[in-house]
């Protein structure tokens, strides 16, 4: 008889759903960041952002002396129905070195479990290392 009860028990409890519900995986978008030039070398960087769609893409060059730092603010797009805007994600930062040497690196990015703001890459002579800020 108890296999009958809980059978019934188990057909009785709604299913959970993985979308929003437990289980969900939080977005790991970078939203602002932070590039650190740690190379002996002047760079020219390239950050490109995404939207929901490709017509939200949207490129930042910015040239990082060596040894300094580029704060890298929050882009936005307006969805087709212009009644909301949306958050840009830094999809991908692609590094051109003086001696023509290229390195970059993409989402998902290395130990970003959540959405960040003010997250860091550290530009090194052969990688760009991401790097969370808190640690």
């Amino acid at each position: 008889m108890s296999s009958t009860n809980d059978q019934q028990k188990t057909e009785q409890q709604p299913k959970q759903m993985m979308c929003g519900g437990p289980g969900t995986r939080a977005p790991r978008h970078v939203y602002t960041c932070v590039i650190k030039n740690k190379t002996n070398e002047e760079l020219t960087c390239e950050v490109e952002y995404r939207g929901i769609d490709d017509k939200h893409t949207e490129v930042l060059n910015v040239q990082i002396p060596k040894g300094e730092e580029q704060k890298i603010n929050e882009k936005t797009f307006e969805h087709d129905s212009g009644t909301s805007t949306g958050r840009k994600t830094v999809h991908r930062i692609h590094v051109k070195k003086y001696d023509g040497k290229t390195i970059e690196i993409k989402e998902p990015f290395e130990n970003v479990t959540s959405p960040q703001q003010n997250w860091e890459f550290h530009i090194n002579d052969n990688e760009i290392k991401s790097v969370n800020p808190n640690q």
